[in-house]
């Protein structure tokens, strides 16, 4: 009976001990993946750093459009609407789809796009409009995009809208 008893304690503790390394483990897991993300950030803004004296970037029409081809993964033909009010552009796809791509934080997009919404206001009338089921997509400093932040500039002046030198575009595609 003491018996049962101690063994059934054992195994309490050794369960108790496998969910708490769980647990410890994981959390360890997202700090290396954060960790790395903010070493390859270092990085990239290192050897932008280095090579900034090159910051005079500058980019027309068809450089943007191919630009923006290789931030969206397919072929820009033409830039739809800016919306400059949410540092937004619509690329027109050679399929004929529409992408948005915004400077904005994905989260400050949404709260902004719902208010401009649920107003009444001239801003509602220019909002850009979102697919159902899009899925949104960031692509950011990395040692593979090195000038990233100076070209995203260049590019948003290109098309007429001010992105400022973000570190990060979201793209809504379908």
């Amino acid at each position: 009976m003491i018996a049962d008893i101690i063994v059934l304690l054992l195994l309490v503790v050794v369960v108790i001990m496998t969910i708490g390394i769980y647990f410890k483990t994981s959390d360890q897991a997202r700090s290396l993946r954060a960790l790395d993300n903010a070493a390859q950030n270092w990085l990239a803004m290192q050897i932008r750093k280095a090579r900034e004296a090159k910051s005079g970037v500058t980019f027309d029409k068809g450089d943007a459009l191919r630009w923006l081809s290789a931030i969206v993964g397919t072929d820009v033909t033409d830039a739809g609407q800016v919306f400059p009010d949410f540092r937004a552009v619509e690329a027109v796809t050679e399929e004929g789809e529409t992408v948005l791509v915004t400077a904005m934080p994905e989260d400050e997009f949404r709260r902004r796009l719902k208010q401009a919404q649920k107003s009444s206001r001239l801003e509602a009338r220019v909002a850009p409009s979102l697919p159902r089921k899009a899925k949104p997509f960031t692509v950011g400093l990395s040692p593979h995009w090195v000038y990233f932040d100076l070209e995203a500039a260049a590019v948003g002046k290109a098309l007429g809208l001010d992105w400022g030198q973000p570190e990060r575009l979201w793209v809504w595609a379908q």
